[in-house]
């Protein structure tokens, strides 16, 4: 009991009123950060409301419409294409137009929106998900398995010709993030499809965001 009680005394020697102060603004620091943590969905909701309090929908022309069915008629390495929009205040990402060109995926597809009870988060628990939201929020062009993605959801069936799904934000530019253009692509494709398909991607992005979303 004395041998911790000199203990103690020997560990008080070292405070001194700045060492005080620097442990009182620790103590500060972590109780700020445990009451954000515990009200982070309402500082979350007061933020998203007050930036996105102009929001609207993605509404897509006729024009750009054709357009998009255009692509997909045209270029025979790409199964369809879909524009996916983000609502940050919802936090759920929803189907803007889509266009596909392959019977077992548009059945899957067909099926699941049939059968879903809400649209998407945009982010979740899935780790593996908000990286690649994050990617795409950056600008970056991203190619995954359709099984690694939400379309996964579709089903089995949907993704037997499907080789990858490649996105890419709309606009293609980082900072003006307003949902992400989705080309599912045949499982025989090559490495130069998919130079093509970026290029493609990027110009329709920009093309839909001219047109519809300034």
């Amino acid at each position: 009991m004395l041998d911790k009680l000199a203990n103690l005394l020997n560990s008080l020697k070292f405070l001194n009123w700045t060492r005080v102060a620097e442990l009182g603004a620790v103590i500060l620091i972590l109780i700020a950060g445990l009451v954000f943590y515990e009200n982070r969905q309402k500082v979350y909701d007061s933020v998203g409301a007050n930036k996105f309090e102009t929001y609207q929908a993605m509404v897509l022309s006729e024009k750009t419409k054709a357009k998009i069915d255009e692509v997909v008629h045209r270029v025979p390495i790409v199964l369809g294409l879909h524009v996916v929009e983000a609502n940050f205040i919802k936090n759920e990402r929803s189907t803007a137009y889509i266009k596909l060109d392959d019977y077992e995926l548009e059945k899957g597809y067909k099926n699941y929106k049939a059968n879903k009870i809400s649209n998407p988060p945009i982010f979740s628990e899935n780790e593996y998900n908000n990286h690649r939201i994050i990617r795409l929020i950056n600008g970056e062009f991203v190619c995954l398995p359709m099984n690694e993605t939400i379309a996964a959801q579709f089903g089995p069936a949907a993704q037997l010709n499907v080789g990858l799904i490649c996105s890419i934000s709309i606009p293609p530019v980082y900072g003006k993030f307003r949902g992400y253009l989705t080309a599912y692509v045949k499982k025989d494709y090559r490495e130069i499809d998919l130079a093509q398909i970026k290029i493609m991607l990027l110009a329709l992005s920009q093309e839909i965001y001219e047109s519809d979303l300034r």
